[in-house]
């Protein structure tokens, strides 16, 4: 383990204040947009069965496979625990976006599928969330 990176970072995951109530409130604007679009009644009935589905995805983004806890261990390991009891190992993607409150992370789940993390304020102690991104800042300079 490189000097850089001695000590595992742990992160705790919460929900962010006034995430449920923005989400629903977003999906029944999505709802009306779509309502209001002129299109006949097959593809109109189309358009609200995918629209279901991506609903009832974004709402059960924040249940069961929500990440609970993430443990950053040296240079791109990661251990994962989700809330439905399963752990996993990944890999950080060295490509990050990190914009005011605003962090993306890409991490490689070791079935080799994708896991895009989105960060926001309040998810982490602000303690926490700047050592994180010192820690990536360091990531990406190596």
């Amino acid at each position: 383990m490189s000097d850089r990176y001695a000590t595992p970072l742990r992160l705790e995951f919460r929900q962010p204040r006034g995430w449920f109530p923005a989400l629903v409130l977003l999906q029944l604007l999505a709802l009306v947009l779509l309502w209001r679009l002129p299109l006949s009644w097959p593809w109109l009935a189309a358009l609200l069965v995918l629209w279901s589905l991506a609903a009832r995805q974004s709402l059960r983004a924040g249940g069961t496979r929500r990440l609970v806890r993430a443990i950053w261990l040296e240079q791109d390991a990661w251990h994962l625990w989700f809330a439905d009891g399963r752990a996993s190992t990944a890999r950080l993607s060295p490509r990050y976006f990190l914009r005011g409150p605003l962090l993306q992370l890409t991490l490689r789940l070791e079935q080799g599928r994708a896991l895009p993390l989105t960060i926001l304020p309040g998810m982490l102690p602000r303690e926490t969330l700047r050592r994180l991104k010192v820690r990536l800042r360091l990531f990406a300079g190596s």
